[in-house]
């Protein structure tokens, strides 16, 4: 999704209303495009404060001639009526990234590939016992982590 190339099985650790996963991945399509290393892995760091507030970490981001950065994203979805609900983000790149090309592509990209997700976001529906495969990862232990917030 969002041009990546792989993103490799993510790990995550549950604690109460708190979920930390980590993953990583290679550059995007794009990244390759503006000569990063097609080597050099970035890790993405999720950690979920409940079912709506989340913060992306992602570090060691390929750019050109060598630079490295990172960029962080801050999530808060607020439902407002049953079927709509207030989305905030705010975004930053590290400060080596702030004024340069780099910087400014990374945050076009990831307010790109947020947009891309909402049509996913609005087609979203509750299903109490989805059919699963082996390829669905660890979609159930996801799901029995976000119970705890759904009221009976």
């Amino acid at each position: 999704m969002h041009g990546s190339q792989a993103f490799f099985e993510t790990e995550s650790e549950f604690d109460g209303p708190l979920k930390k996963s980590v993953s990583q991945a290679l550059p995007s399509l794009d990244q390759l495009q503006r000569d990063a290393d097609p080597d050099a892995q970035y890790t993405m760091t999720r950690y979920s404060h409940g079912p709506g507030c989340v913060t992306v970490h992602c570090t060691n981001l390929q750019g050109a001639g060598g630079m490295v950065g990172e960029f962080k994203l801050f999530h808060c979805a607020t439902p407002v009526e049953d079927d709509q609900t207030l989305l905030r983000w705010s975004m930053a790149v590290s400060a080596n990234l702030e004024h340069d090309d780099m910087g400014k592509t990374i945050l076009m990209a990831m307010q790109e590939g947020v947009k891309k997700d909402i049509p996913i976001w609005q087609e979203k529906v509750y299903q109490p016992n989805p059919t699963l495969c082996d390829g669905d990862g660890p979609i159930a232990r996801n799901r029995k982590w976000f119970e705890q917030f759904y009221v009976s």
